[in-house]
């Protein structure tokens, strides 16, 4: 259900879609999304980040032997600073554009917050 909401918001503000439901938004894609000034927009992107934080939560979990693999958010960091860290990235590296943005989100946040 929710990927049906998702889907009918996007097609409703004539942003970028996946094909897809198996294919990863790229980063390009993402970057649409965030920097859109729609409200529905907003909540995607804010929604995007929050899913990915919550999922690589789980697998920092699972490989917290490995610092080097990792990202160390501050305590109070906001959903806004998150997105503004990706925002940056893929301005920084618009070669990265037709990437994945899981991955290139999780590359940004380790340049961001790394653990120390």
């Amino acid at each position: 259900m929710r990927n049906i909401v998702i889907a009918a918001l996007l097609a409703a503000s004539n942003l970028p879609t996946v094909a897809h439901a198996d294919a990863a938004l790229s980063v390009g894609e993402l970057k649409a999304i965030c920097t859109n000034s729609n409200n529905s927009s907003e909540k995607i992107c804010n929604s995007y980040m929050i899913g990915f934080l919550g999922g690589s939560s789980w697998a920092l979990f699972f490989t917290k032997d490995l610092p080097s693999d990792r990202y160390c958010l501050p305590s109070r960091v906001t959903i806004r600073r998150i997105v503004t860290t990706f925002l940056d990235y893929a301005e920084k590296f618009p070669s990265k554009l037709d990437e994945p943005a899981h991955i290139e989100l999780y590359v940004a946040l380790k340049a961001d917050f790394p653990c120390k």
